[in-house]
């Protein structure tokens, strides 16, 4: 696959590589308010103030607006979040988040196989570099951000399932147990078990608190 080089002036520089952050960033799905050409030009349109990572058009093209170690301008305000990682964590969600465009608005987010293919790709690619794990807590929507202007961004037809069953199939999943009895399924990456954090702890009977201050998860009972 090729990653074209587009360049948008609408960026936040952020003090990395690894985002100075304690967990891996998240990656956040948006549906292009119109074609590829026209989001390329409105990201770098001086006075937009909008940008994204990445944007993947329906023949598979694959633009990069923004570089992985800065914050795009593309989240919008948070209001009503759902995403479990988002109400953790807080703050303004473009400083920890890496995120994908793609064209297809004008159907309700159905994409392209070409485009479907490429997006798989980059998906994968970007989680490698972070060590993001291929799950649903870690790979959202834009409704997970702001339910209320945002609601089925990036749209009802775009191919949840059939994606997340792609990016996990890539991975050994493993069942979680506690004292012999599954409590979650996670997946195995380079020896190491990944799991849903809230899931986990709320089965073994702890109350999950994000602290904004210390940027860590508050396990109590």
């Amino acid at each position: 696959m090729l990653i074209e080089w587009k360049g948008s002036p609408h960026f936040t520089p952020l003090v990395r590589p690894h985002r100075n952050l304690p967990e891996p960033p998240l990656i956040v799905l948006h549906t292009m308010a119109g074609s590829l050409a026209g989001t390329l030009a409105h990201f770098q349109s001086p006075h937009s103030l909008v940008s994204s990572h990445y944007g993947v058009g329906r023949k598979g093209e694959i633009h990069q607006y923004v570089d992985e170690k800065d914050g795009a301008w593309t989240n919008g305000r948070v209001n009503k979040p759902s995403a479990d990682q988002i109400i953790q964590r807080g703050g303004n969600p473009n400083r920890y988040t890496i995120t994908i465009e793609f064209e297809g608005k004008d159907r309700g987010g159905a994409i392209d196989e070409p485009q479907y293919q490429a997006g798989l790709w980059l998906i994968k690619q970007i989680a490698a570099r972070w060590k993001i794990p291929l799950t649903r807590d870690y790979i959202i929507g834009h409704y997970e951000i702001d339910s209320v202007n945002k609601p089925s961004c990036p749209g009802p037809f775009f191919p949840w399932s059939r994606l997340m069953k792609d990016l996990e199939s890539t991975l050994p999943m493993v069942s979680i147990c506690h004292q012999g009895t599954p409590i979650a399924m996670g997946y195995l990456d380079s020896g190491t078990t990944y799991g849903p954090i809230r899931k986990i702890a709320e089965a073994l009977g702890y109350t999950v608190k994000w602290d904004e201050l210390s940027k860590k998860v508050d396990l109590s009972k």
